[in-house]
């Protein structure tokens, strides 16, 4: 996908499990992520889908096509410059009561971190850092997101990430009830979270000054290396 393409996840602004989907109205399915010690969090609940929005006021996603019949996109278009997103630049008067983590509908693209922040529905805010950490670490220990049907046997599940060994080759970005099984991951409370890999980037809460990063590479965006809590606070401060 494009650099410049990402969509907002939202979770409920206490982390914590008592604060269940229900509180959240017609904002879609939101799924209880078991908490992690080493990253000093709580249960709480993520959108189980990347983040979509109603655009015909029935709860659920829509399409491009749908919003635009719809309207509710200036100069009548809705799309992404690629790819089958829904352009969050397009959409004349976004809410963030329209916000929903649903199955359908095109997954909202080419919005910034500081609007990804600011897009959240009311109560939530965009998955920290330690809280994606949480999920993928819960995820690698459960055999059916492998590829070898076993822990550490073959690859974790990557999604619609375009190579065929670990993740697929998939529309993009997909959506929709008929995916691949590597489009999500299962936890171990049950739990599927889709697109956690792959699929449209998605923005986290944290930043990081760009004399912190790896290699002291202040110009580009750097490939985080692969290391063991709490490693992370040893390439500079993160905004916890």
């Amino acid at each position: 996908e494009a650099d410049d393409t990402r969509s907002s996840d939202g979770i409920p602004d206490q982390g914590k499990f008592d604060f269940g989907p229900d509180a959240l109205g017609d904002h879609g399915s939101w799924v209880r992520v078991p908490g992690d010690p080493d990253y000093n969090t709580e249960d709480f609940y993520v959108m189980q889908y990347e983040a979509k929005y109603d655009c015909t006021g029935n709860d659920d996603g829509n399409t491009v096509v749908e919003c635009e019949t719809a309207g509710v996109c200036t100069a009548g278009s809705c799309d992404a410059d690629t790819g089958l997103g829904l352009d969050y630049r397009d959409l004349a008067s976004y809410s963030q009561a329209n916000v929903v983590a649903t199955a359908n509908g095109a997954p909202l693209v080419h919005i910034n971190q500081t609007q990804s922040a600011a897009a959240c529905p009311a109560g939530t805010h965009l998955i920290t850092n330690k809280e994606w950490l949480t999920i993928a670490r819960n995820a690698e220990l459960v055999s059916t997101n492998w590829t070898g049907g076993s822990v550490g046997s073959g690859c974790l599940f990557r999604g619609n990430s375009g190579e065929t060994t670990c993740g697929y080759n998939g529309t993009d970005p997909e959506y929709g009830t008929s995916r691949n099984a590597r489009a999500k991951f299962t936890l171990s409370n049950g739990s599927e979270v889709y697109d956690l890999s792959g699929n449209v980037w998605d923005w986290n809460a944290d930043t990081i000054m760009g004399v912190d990063k790896p290699h002291n590479n202040t110009g580009a965006w750097v490939e985080w290396t692969v290391f063991d809590p709490p490693g992370v606070s040893t390439y500079g401060t993160l905004s916890y």
